[in-house]
């Protein structure tokens, strides 16, 4: 949609501005402003009291004082609604959909995506004697260095400009906090997720209230041609029933009670279907790798025998009228020209002869690299680390 704006027009800007601020209130809700614009149409009666000011305001000044008490009046309206909005969001949509729904940028500052927020979780447990936090914020007050090289003072987990400190994954704090959380040793344990106390509706994890069962977590390291991670939820009801790795994502999401200590459950044959399907697929992103490479080659082959080929067809069928032309000249003078022509062509059609075996060399060249590429590609080892073990129940 295009609108043209007459600037010239008070009016026609102080309408543009409006209809601005109108759809800005709206981002932080879906992110998607037209689908919501017309929630509080009916209420604030917006085109009929626009219609109204252009009819009756004469000057400058009135269209700004109408405009303004317009503004005041659709942000009252405004305000309500998206009070209400929210408070439907929260009731009734999964945690998951609150995930994906977009902050307004007022309101981005307290919003952490999933690795921040376990970030910030690890450091209020590290931290907890070098920091004061403001969880508000997102903000901790660095007071005491908890390691030579990390420099103290406030780390905002919101980027901002004026702050020296960016708290992120990838700084020397957050690097020094993962590192210690990996060192911790983990014993197998009793842990009781209470669904009915969280404060958001997590669907997934419904049918497994009053549910009792057992689940890993596990490291899997595959070294190809360049190292990957991936880290693997394995869980298991009391029945036998296999959990999705997504229930076990949601469940240590819920706030929980460690119990007694509990010797750990094989979930090995678990774990290696999912190290199976991972390998597979990793397999098969070579395979394509290796498939969409050939083809280029195999296109890249074709355009150059084909150019020479063409070319030397061109070569022979000029040869071909230069040795007619000179059967047929009767002036010696011209005769000696047309075979110095002739020579030169032979010679032409010589290189273009080499230059074919020079192109075959190089497609083989080519295709010999492809080959070395695919087999640095090739799963050379994997090596799989536990990282911890709990025996679960959801309450």
């Amino acid at each position: 949609m295009i609108n043209f704006l007459n600037q010239k027009n008070e009016a026609d800007k102080r309408v543009y501005t409006l209809l601005k601020e109108k759809f800005q209130l709206f981002d932080g809700v879906f992110g998607a402003s037209d689908e919501v614009l017309g929630v509080i149409g009916s209420g604030v009666d917006f085109e009929k009291q626009i219609v109204r000011i252009y009819q009756e305001c004469r000057t400058s000044e009135e269209i700004t004082v109408a405009f303004e008490d317009l503004q005041k009046s659709m942000e009252e309206n405004i305000a309500e609604e998206m009070g209400k909005t929210r408070q439907t969001l929260l009731e009734h949509f999964d945690e998951e959909v609150h995930e994906k729904l977009k902050g307004s940028q007022k309101e981005s500052k307290n919003f952490l995506d999933k690795s921040q927020e376990y970030l910030w979780d690890l450091a209020r447990v590290f931290l907890q004697y070098f920091a004061d936090f403001n969880d508000g914020e997102y903000c901790l007050d660095l007071h005491t260095a908890p390691a030579e090289g990390i420099p103290t003072g406030k780390y905002h987990m919101d980027y901002k400009k004026n702050e020296p400190h960016h708290f992120r994954l990838g700084c020397h704090l957050a690097v020094w906090i993962i590192a210690q959380a990996k060192k911790q040793e983990t014993k197998t344990a009793e842990v009781v997720f209470d669904y009915s106390g969280a404060k958001k509706k997590i669907s997934i994890l419904e049918n497994l209230v009053g549910k009792n069962g057992s689940m890993t977590l596990t490291l899997l390291t595959v070294q190809g041609v360049e190292k990957e991670e991936y880290l693997f939820f394995s869980g298991i009801q009391e029945n036998g029933e296999e959990l999705d790795e997504e229930q076990c994502r949601r469940m240590l999401g819920v706030l929980s009670q460690e119990g007694n200590i509990v010797s750990p459950k094989d979930l090995s044959s678990v774990f290696q279907k999912q190290k199976k399907k991972v390998l597979f697929d990793i397999s098969e992103r070579n395979t394509g790798f290796f498939n969409e490479e050939e083809e280029k080659l195999t296109k890249w082959a074709e355009d150059q025998k084909a150019s020479l080929e063409k070319e030397m067809k061109d070569t022979k069928n000029i040869l071909r009228d230069f040795t007619k032309q000179s059967r047929q000249e009767s002036d010696l003078q011209k005769k000696l020209v047309i075979q110095k022509k002739i020579r030169e062509t032979e010679k032409t059609l010589s290189r273009l002869r080499k230059d074919i075996f020079v192109a075959e060399d190089a497609i083989d060249e080519k295709r010999e690299k492809l080959i070395e590429e695919l087999e640095k590609r090739l799963i050379q080892s994997t090596m799989e680390e536990p990282l911890f073990a709990l025996q679960w129940k959801v309450i």
